[in-house]
């Protein structure tokens, strides 16, 4: 995701597009994580495979890994949806600050007028990307937690239903 259309200006703007940067940064390399626990977990779960006193006390903890592996990517992504959230609500704030100063520019409305209708155009975009972005962060909630269930599930391990 790019956060591109944020101007910066406020310093709490500043704040949300480095957390839902950091955020962002942040969920990749836990999926990143829990994807090699998967790999790790039906590694050591195949048939054909003999657990050794080394092996299967890590077999053993391997769900309990992934699943809080899984807490940390919802964590992660909700801090994302927070921040994106942020981003929006503050936009919102200065749209609205620039429509009461043109309202209050008495002679020099019609000139600001345009600007006004420059920036509401900005914002509008800025706004769709932010709900794109939410949406697509909720759906990725929704969608990492049944295939890591599902994964989990087919080793056994984890009841799905």
């Amino acid at each position: 995701m790019k956060f591109a259309g944020a101007t910066r200006t406020h310093p709490a703007e500043l704040a949300a597009v480095k957390l839902a940067e950091d955020a962002n940064e942040v969920v990749r390399a836990a999926i990143h994580d829990t994807n090699t626990l998967l790999q790790q977990h039906k590694a050591l779960s195949r048939p054909t495979r003999r657990l050794s006193p080394k092996t299967g006390p890590l077999h053993a903890l391997l769900p309990g890994e992934i699943l809080a592996s899984l807490k940390f990517e919802q964590d992660c992504l909700g801090a994302l949806a927070h921040a994106l959230d942020s981003l929006q609500r503050l936009d919102q704030k200065k749209l609205a600050a620039a429509k009461a100063v043109v309202t209050q520019s008495g002679a020099q409305e019609a000139k600001l007028l345009p600007l006004l209708d420059q920036r509401m155009a900005r914002s509008g975009v800025f706004q769709a990307a932010r709900s794109k972005d939410s949406e697509l962060v909720a759906q990725m909630m929704e969608r990492r937690t049944s295939w890591v269930m599902q994964q989990l599930g087919r080793v056994g391990k984890v009841d799905t239903e």
